[in-house]
């Protein structure tokens, strides 16, 4: 086997030397490089860690918040339609007292029209009864002027009036 080593070219000594290299190259290295870049590894791992919770700490407070304002959309909306509808019920009112108010003012118009005309129609009444009095009693006098006295023509036109009246003429 030494010989298979001398052929290779391998020297023991040199072999320990660059074991005992190796050794104390691996021992400096995890010393001051390997342990430092673990820590600096293992820092930025749980960095990365706390973020990710941030993360999803952060997606669940998005979340709520959507739901909040989903919430307040819904109520805001419910609001808005109740306050379009106390509107629209407010109008209807208004238009209903509106008409009631013009229904009642032409009704109360009609009425003082009516009155009007009842006033107009009595006092026209009381214009044809003067005016048929005078009448009968002018055509009783015409008629009867040279036959009877004064007192007969009196009576004689007293009872054509009566006779009128009673016919409801005046």
């Amino acid at each position: 086997m030494s010989e298979l080593i001398h052929n290779l070219g391998i020297d023991w000594k040199v072999l320990i030397a660059q074991i005992v290299n190796f050794a104390i190259l691996l021992f400096l290295l995890k010393k001051f490089a390997y342990k430092p870049i673990l820590k600096i590894l293992n820092e930025r791992r749980q960095k990365i860690e706390e973020a990710i919770e941030r993360s999803k700490s952060v997606d669940l407070r998005m979340q709520e918040i959507e739901t909040l304002k989903q919430q307040v959309l819904d109520q805001a909306r419910k609001e808005s339609e109740s306050i379009l509808k106390a509107a629209e019920e407010a109008a209807q009112e208004v238009q209903e007292n509106i008409l009631k108010e013009t229904h009642e003012r032409s009704e109360r118009l009609l009425k003082e029209a009516e009155k009007k005309i009842g006033a107009e129609r009595e006092k026209l009444v009381q214009e044809v009864k003067a005016g048929v009095a005078t009448v009968v009693t002018l055509a009783v006098e015409k008629t009867v002027g040279d036959v009877f006295d004064e007192g007969a023509q009196a009576r004689m036109t007293e009872e054509a009036l009566r006779v009128v009246r009673a016919e409801k003429i005046i």
